[in-house]
């Protein structure tokens, strides 16, 4: 066997491996220390546990492939090893496998948790366990029984150790060839890599199509419910509305046209598992594309006479197969990476990344503090969204912009529903529209130095973000607006960051999405998008008319 590579290509090919497997090895503790550290296990963590503790032990093996092999039979310059030495290389090899089988469950676990909507506890109890015996039992039994049988030898295209030359002696080139090592090396790694790339992919493809679907459907159900409550409204209260410049329904229904919704929290949680489901399929191709391609080479005559040709492929598989490990780390922590620089804007991005790799052990600079955070923020809140004091004329117009940045999150900009800052104004409003339509503004009165007053009579206390509504304000507002009220209620105090953080955060990762625990956050997949706070404010209404009813 005479390689055609070059001696600064073989010493390349040699090196390299040893600096990707370090981070590997690193990346893959890492995982396995902050899942078996963690307060609760799930499927999920358990998965990758699995995952990380295979990928740790082939990037301790995978340095040496260079050279444990044969030194007498071996065309590489730094070879020092025998054939106990190459047995060994082949049975991690193999063990290696067990890393695809995880990637293929984790894939698995994805499907089942957003399409199927199956709970964490579920998982556990009917697939997690054949997972691990699968994953586990098959490499490990495999690699056994090639060591023992003696299948394990210098590969002709790459570096390292594998099915090769069994009955040992044989010649693929003789015209009766005894030689079984390609039947064997199908079974043992190629069947089970080509059944697992095909259940990724697989499973991907279901994955965004009920998240693609989930969104669709949401956007529709949003949108027809603007048309019912268009129908609903009152014509005296339309009139109203339009004589002021602030008819709800055409503006939100023309808006909505152009930027469908995407804060609903069950799509963001649809589509947050997704994202993350994704990267770890992008880290799987990543990783194991060069070498795919090399086996295919090597079964159809490739051996290493053409391994100059084919040297760059060489390069990426000795970059890329050892790292998996570091790639994993990289998906496992983006969500408390993408939280930790949404709490902390003020600090850097390396900052951030060394938080959610140690945790709170990374305290925070000087001006990325959480209390300096707590003072901008309550400087900002008592400035743009607090109290709303009456102010000179000059400055009225500048605070009314700033409201309505407010408002722009909760989607009551353009024009809505006016918000007036002091009662002189609210009068003016109402007294160049007809009379006869005033008495469907029911307006409470409120102190204006704290709240600010809608024209459909709800008052949305600004620095608490809480509504105030009464019965038949209730009964006269849309439902898109009831139910932005009580979406404002909800956020609480999350609802102060302001929407372009968000948007330069991204919108896949919801609030109450926890890190890496992803069963728990569908709570029906199947039916995403049910207005539960819609529900909520019925039931609410029909208490209190049980309450004013009874004696």
């Amino acid at each position: 066997m005479t390689s055609t590579l070059s001696i600064p290509q073989d010493k390349a090919l040699s090196i390299i491996p040893c600096f990707t497997s370090l981070l590997s090895c690193l990346g893959s503790a890492q995982i396995i220390y902050k899942v078996s550290t963690a307060r609760k296990t799930t499927p999920y963590r358990r998965i990758l546990w699995g995952l990380s503790s295979a990928d740790f032990l082939c990037s301790l093996l995978y340095p040496w492939q260079a050279f444990l092999v044969p030194a007498d039979t071996s065309p590489r310059i730094w070879a020092i090893g025998n054939d106990a030495t190459c047995t060994l290389l082949g049975f991690g090899q193999q063990i290696f496998f067990a890393s695809i089988g995880y990637n293929s469950c984790l894939s698995i676990y994805f499907l089942l948790t957003v399409k199927m909507g199956m709970s964490n506890a579920m998982v556990a109890k009917r697939y997690e366990p054949l997972m691990h015996i699968v994953c586990v039992g098959y490499p490990l039994v495999t690699a056994i029984v090639g060591a023992a049988m003696g299948m394990f030898h210098e590969v002709e295209l790459s570096h390292g150790c594998w099915v090769q030359e069994y009955p040992k002696g044989c010649d693929d080139e003789e015209q009766n060839s005894t030689c079984i090592h390609g039947t064997i090396a199908l079974f043992f790694g190629g069947i089970p890599a080509i059944v697992a790339f095909f259940i990724i992919l697989f499973n991907n493809l279901l994955v965004y199509g009920h998240v693609k679907y989930t969104i669709q459907k949401s956007r529709r159900r949003f949108a027809s419910s603007l048309g019912g409550s268009s129908s609903a409204m009152s014509r005296p209260l339309r009139s109203s509305l339009l004589s002021m410049g602030a008819s709800m329904i055409r503006r939100t229904q023309s808006r909505e046209q152009q930027e469908p919704p995407t804060r609903d929290p069950q799509v963001q949680r649809v589509h947050a598992v997704f994202t993350q489901a994704f990267m770890y399929v992008m880290a799987f191709l990543i990783v194991y594309s060069p070498s795919f391609i090399l086996r295919i080479l090597s079964a159809h005559g490739y051996g290493a006479e053409e391994e100059g040709k084919l040297f760059p492929l060489l390069l990426l598989q000795a970059i890329f197969l050892p790292s998996q490990g570091f790639f994993n780390l990289l998906v496992y922590i983006r969500p408390t990476y993408k939280r930790t620089r949404r709490e902390n804007a003020d600090e850097s991005r390396w900052w951030a990344f060394r938080r959610a790799l140690y945790g709170e052990k990374v305290k925070p600079s000087k001006h990325g503090s959480s209390d300096f955070q707590h003072r901008r923020r309550a400087a900002s809140s008592s400035s743009d969204f607090g109290m709303m004091v009456v102010r000179p004329e000059a400055r009225r117009m500048d605070e009314s912009s700033r409201q309505r940045s407010l408002l722009r999150k909760y989607g009551l900009d353009n024009n809505q529903y006016p918000v007036y800052l002091d009662e002189s104004s609210k009068n003016n409003d109402i007294s160049n529209n007809n009379p006869a339509n005033n008495q469907n503004l029911d307006l409470i009165q409120e102190d204006s130095s704290s709240t600010m007053t809608f024209a459909t009579g709800s008052v949305i206390d600004v620095r608490n973000s809480y509504p105030v509504t009464t019965s038949s304000t209730r009964a006269s507002m849309p439902d898109a607006m009831t139910t932005t009220a009580s979406t404002i209620a909800e956020e609480g105090e999350d609802g102060e960051e302001g929407e372009d953080e968000d948007d330069e955060m991204g919108q896949d990762q919801p609030a109450s999405l926890d890190d890496d625990d992803y069963g728990n956050v569908i709570k029906d997949a199947n039916h995403p998008d049910d207005n539960i706070t819609k529900e909520r404010l019925e039931d609410e209404q029909q208490q209190q008319q049980e309450s004013s009813n009874a004696p």
